[in-house]
């Protein structure tokens, strides 16, 4: 399971959010590399569940 280097939630969301912002542009800006990037967009929504579980607990 991928693990957050970080316990503070703020810091963690704002990390995940910069890097789906990257991923998306890099998807308008290079079409070609769609699928590259949709796995690196999997991987951010991975930690954002594991943000999200941490908060319920």
């Amino acid at each position: 399971m991928l693990t957050l280097t970080r316990n503070n939630t703020t810091q963690d969301l704002k990390e995940i959010q910069a890097r789906i912002a990257a991923l998306v542009r890099g998807i308008q800006t290079q079409p070609d590399n769609a699928a590259d990037y949709a796995e690196a967009l999997e991987v951010q929504l991975l930690l954002l569940n594991e943000v999200i579980e941490n908060l319920q607990r």
